[in-house]
């Protein structure tokens, strides 16, 4: 999870808060011959639950916990994302893991910013039509929602039960 190819960044203008932290060992990472999967803000920012998602987890021993982490996540992202729902950045990303049919993706030349003063830590992606691209990672673009929100929460239902 990280990066932002189309997207404004939520640590500065452009980058994301876990590139961010550390481009360099980001840039060593996207130059490496491994095989990568990004999850990044472009789609993160389209899957949040509300707070009566939530309630779906009532009889279970989460429940409590997690509705009342929620209620104060929600507060606060609103402050800066002005989303009324908790983005689920995270899990997002893990379920990519449980299923990445789910999902569809793009082959993408990206390379990490470690120099610019405004645009340290940006996920720079060549979208130009022509030239040379060195494809390095694949980037989720879409999710079926509907199918993450059921897993997700049939997963912890199923996982907590009193």
């Amino acid at each position: 999870m990280g990066g932002a190819i189309n997207v404004p960044g939520n640590k500065n203008r452009v980058a994301e808060f876990n590139l961010f932290v550390d481009p360099e060992a980001a840039d060593i990472v996207f130059k490496t011959n491994i095989k990568k999967v990004l999850v990044p803000l472009d789609l993160c920012n389209s899957v949040f639950f509300s707070l009566k998602d939530f309630e779906k987890l009532k009889g279970t021993s989460l429940y409590q916990p997690v509705y009342s982490m929620m209620a104060k996540y929600i507060k606060g992202i609103y402050t800066f994302e002005r989303t009324k729902g908790a983005i689920m950045y995270d899990p997002v990303a893990a379920y990519f893991l449980i299923n990445p049919l789910a999902f569809t993706i793009t082959e993408m030349d990206v390379q990490i910013e470690t120099q610019g003063n405004l645009t340290r830590g940006m996920t720079v992606a060549e979208q130009r039509l022509w030239g040379d691209k060195k494809m390095n990672v694949l980037v989720t673009q879409s999710l079926d929602k509907n199918q993450f929100k059921k897993d997700f929460f049939e997963i912890f239902s199923d996982k907590f039960n009193k």
